[in-house]
């Protein structure tokens, strides 16, 4: 099957590099294990600038019994998994940063999860990035007393929302990074080991994906395969199994990468977030409520016009949507606009009947005859997003003689 563009894919290479001191570990490629649970499954090809993407951390696994642990062990010290993201989306630098819960170093002889599961890393970015990476780190704490601040990050991570663009494009960094970027600044926290991220064709696919890691590849070198008879690598809520087994003896972690062509599934849905251009079509849809005659609605035809063109600038200018949507959005919102026009000079008695005569059924406009006040229109179709004159002018009325 062949794979998005290379614009689309969600960098990560489970590479793992080791602090100096400590023994290298063996790390497998990226594994396709099952379709997702999130995005449309139909989107199997999306292309640059035409979907979003999410993509959600499911679980951590850490063997202890591996070389390379026990050379992090130290009393009284814990680690830490962090999940940092990076990239640039039409020339906006975007960070954040994902902490779990810490847990005790210790020689276990089974696997540890971190219990950092289900984590939206980020959600519905648009597919306009340059470059997007995920670097997972294993850290250990350098002095006692950290646990609960790490705990409170660990549950603000699992409770905040995916990154988004604007929040970025504001400078708004979440909580966990703020206070993260402080623990390494001051050495409280030591990255151990990561995941340097690259390009990485094979990530294009939605789906759930598994890195293996252990002393050497032999350890995992029976997971990954698929040969007749054996099931393989699936993901279930309580792990990663192998053959319907919990996956024992090497350390891993699980991703899970969908795309969806857009965020609402009724574009009106939109309106109702706190966003400037929301504000500003809710603004025009004020106006319109308020009219309270022929004349007020004359006057104001001007600013409700000019509020949604307003709002479709601010719109247009938001990088949290695809241009695809962010029309979906405006057309409904002048549709609704229009029909909200409509119903308000209806109730006053001033509506687009005011005035008309109709020849039988074949007239094909109903604007006023002369000597009539003609309806008033709010958008014209044919003229959409430019300035009209409040009134059209007069015209006659072109009839067309009956079927025959």
């Amino acid at each position: 099957m062949r794979v998005p563009s290379r614009s689309l894919l969600l960098l990560i290479l489970a590479v793992f590099v080791v602090s100096p001191g400590a023994s290298g570990q063996s790390t497998s490629r990226w594994i396709r294990i099952s379709d997702g649970t999130i995005g449309d499954p139909t989107l199997v090809r999306p292309s640059p600038g035409s979907t979003y993407v999410t993509s959600v951390f499911r679980d951590a696994s850490i063997y202890p019994r591996s070389n390379w642990w026990t050379k992090v062990i130290q009393s009284q010290r814990q680690a830490v998994l962090t999940i940092a993201i990076d990239g640039t989306i039409r020339g906006i630098h975007i960070q954040d940063t994902r902490v779990s819960n810490p847990i005790e170093l210790r020689k276990y002889d089974k696997n540890i999860s971190f219990g950092f599961s289900d984590v939206p890393i980020i959600q519905n970015v648009p597919t306009t990035f340059d470059a997007i990476s995920l670097t997972v780190t294993l850290n250990k704490t350098a002095k006692d007393g950290l646990q609960e601040l790490i705990n409170t990050l660990a549950d603000i991570s699992k409770k905040t929302p995916g990154l988004q663009v604007s929040q970025q494009a504001l400078g708004v960094l979440s909580a966990t990074k703020s206070v993260a970027d402080y623990l390494f600044r001051k050495n409280l926290l030591v990255p151990m080991i990561n995941s340097p991220s690259a390009l990485s064709s094979s990530l294009g696919a939605p789906g759930i994906y598994a890195v293996l890691a252990g002393d050497k590849e032999e350890n995992y070198q029976h997971y990954l395969s698929t040969d007749s008879g054996h099931r393989g690598l699936e993901w279930q809520r309580a792990g990663l199994t192998y053959d319907g087994k919990p996956v024992q003896g090497v350390s891993y972690f699980v991703i899970e990468v969908g795309y969806r062509s857009h965020v609402f599934d009724d574009p009106k849905d939109a309106l109702s977030l706190s966003k400037p251009w929301a504000s500003l079509y809710a603004l025009s849809r004020r106006d319109i409520s308020g009219i309270s005659d022929r004349e007020d609605a004359q006057k104001k035809l001007g600013d409700i016009r000019s509020h949604m063109l307003d709002a479709k600038t601010l719109l247009d200018d938001d990088h949290d949507y695809i241009q695809a949507e962010k029309d979906s959005i405006d057309k409904a919102v002048h549709k609704i606009s229009q029909e909200e026009f409509s119903a308000r000079l209806n109730a006053l008695g001033v509506g687009p009947d005011e005035g008309t005569q109709k020849q039988g059924p074949t007239v094909t406009n109903q604007h006023a005859l002369p000597g009539h006040k003609p309806p008033l229109i709010l958008f014209d179709d044919d003229k959409k997003d430019k300035k009209l004159p409040p009134i059209l002018p007069q015209v006659k009325p072109i009839v067309k003689p009956p079927f025959t």
